[in-house]
This record gives C-alpha cells, structure tokens and sequence, in this order.
C-alpha cells in the first residue's frame, strides 16, 4: 500500500535530497510556501521557501518498491521514526497541506504585488477598512499612501502589514 514517508534531511539540502529522490524514482513532495522578505532600498521581495524547513515526504509502496536506499540518498538524513514506526502521513492530510500551499500562495503573491495607484485598504493602526491609494514603497516594513482626510488628499506613511487590496 503506498504511503507517504516522512524524511528528515540534512541541514539546507532539502532541494538537493529531492532531486535526487526523483531521479531514483520516487513521488517526492516538498510544500514550499511565498514570504515576502525586505531588501535594502524600500523593495520588498517574494521568495519560495520551505514550509517544514529540514523535511519532505516520498510516496512508496514499501512492499513493491524497496525503501532502503533512500537513507543513502544525498541530502537525505533518513526516515523520521516513532520508536520502531515509521511517521506516515495520509492522502488526504497531503492533498489539505497541497491544497492550502496553492491557495496561500496565490494570496501571498496577490497580496505583495502592490503597484502605485492600486485601490488599497488600510486596516490596523486606528484605521478600520479605510480606502486609499497605493503610492511606494519606503523602508523595510512601511508603505506611502494616499488617503482623502478632512477632504483633502494626503500622503501618509503607513506599516505594510496594514494594507490590503480590494
């Protein structure tokens, strides 16, 4: 019966590991997830890391394929166990975790792809769904708006982690 193995691997070699697992044939799954990182001079960057940094899981019928080479494969540490059992996720746990990847993702790159003139909502910080205009980046965390106060536009300095697209 196939099952979906869990394997620990070796420090920063999860993608090394994997590559490797495929080649000898094994369904290999790595969930990886979008983060937003800031970078020097006011740019936030969306880069694909790990979600369980240092683990993937291999999908084998251990009856028909054998597992033991896998604890001999580059990047691979080996197999995470509980005493004598092995650590076995089910389909459906793995089919959830793919399906809330996909959909995290989407929001992710959706949510950090802010451009100047974007309708905005800011939330946090005395506002409550308040409508703005998205201006530019400035530093690490905050973002320039344009905000309609007392009937008047206004330019205000604002977190990043406050701004939401419509």
């Amino acid at each position: 019966m196939n099952s979906w193995f869990l394997i620990y691997c070796k420090s920063k070699q999860e993608i090394r590991a994997e590559e490797n697992l495929l080649r000898q044939g094994f369904d290999v799954f790595r969930p990886t997830i979008n983060v937003a990182r800031s970078k020097i001079g006011c740019q936030s960057v969306i880069r694909n890391e790990p979600l369980f940094p240092g683990y993937l899981f291999i999908k084998v019928d251990p009856d028909v394929k054998s597992i033991g080479p896998v604890n001999s494969t580059l990047g691979v540490s080996n197999f995470v166990r509980f005493g004598d059992n092995y650590a076995v996720a089910s389909d459906i746990l793995i089919d959830d975790i793919k399906l809330n990847v996909n959909r995290q993702n989407a929001i992710a790159s959706d949510e950090y792809t802010l451009k100047n003139g974007d309708e905005i909502y800011v939330n946090g910080h005395g506002f409550d769904q308040v409508q703005a205009i998205y201006c530019n980046p400035c530093g690490f965390e905050r973002a320039v708006i344009l905000m309609n106060i007392l009937g008047r536009q206004s330019k205000l300095m604002v977190p990043t982690k406050c701004l939401f697209k419509r």
